[in-house]
């Protein structure tokens, strides 16, 4: 018998390619698919006799404990790591930044090429046609999707459209 977290011998184990704009949300819905193929292949293959246990190897590597203050984003961070801290914390606790003081959660983002010297953070562009581009540690990031204090949450350039942010901007760290 072993004693610990996760320190018995494996059965079987799947693996999965994650996609680069996948959501923590999303990759659960596919692991839990995945996880029931899996159980039922385990239980096959023990009432057949075939399964085989495999030791675990070197050393374990727990995350850490989520909490709400984890979602806050941090700008002068690279553009990449903000959008896999939004794509990792969506559905709980969501990234956030502030405005003016309020909460603004940031569902969704896109990493582009463009480059800029505007400090992080910085608004450049807000506009319901063109979109909501903001100035990370290292170039420019696009929210696509967000959710504003006290409404739902929806495209960036849905609520443009009803909600202008008068520029100069900039989301506070």
């Amino acid at each position: 018998t072993d004693i610990g977290m996760d320190t018995g011998d494996m059965l079987l184990k799947a693996e999965t390619p994650i996609g680069e704009n996948e959501t923590a949300g999303e990759l659960s819905d596919r692991l839990s698919e995945l996880g029931a193929e899996l159980l039922i292949r385990t239980l096959r293959e023990l009432e057949a006799g075939t399964l085989k246990r495999i030791p675990q190897t070197g050393e374990s590597n727990y995350a850490p404990m989520l909490t709400k203050e984890t979602g806050h984003i941090h700008w002068q961070d690279c553009a990449q790591k903000i959008h896999n801290l939004v794509r990792g914390l969506d559905s709980w606790p969501g990234a956030y930044p502030f405005l003016a003081g309020k909460k603004y959660k940031i569902w969704r983002t896109r990493c582009t090429t463009e480059k800029t010297e505007a400090q992080p953070g910085t608004i450049l562009r807000a506009d319901k046609k063109e979109g909501l581009f903001v100035a990370a540690g290292d170039g420019v990031l696009e929210i696509t999707e967000l959710q504003a204090p006290g409404k739902k949450r929806m495209a960036a350039k849905d609520y443009l459209n009803g909600h202008a942010i008068a520029l100069p901007a900039t989301f506070e760290d």
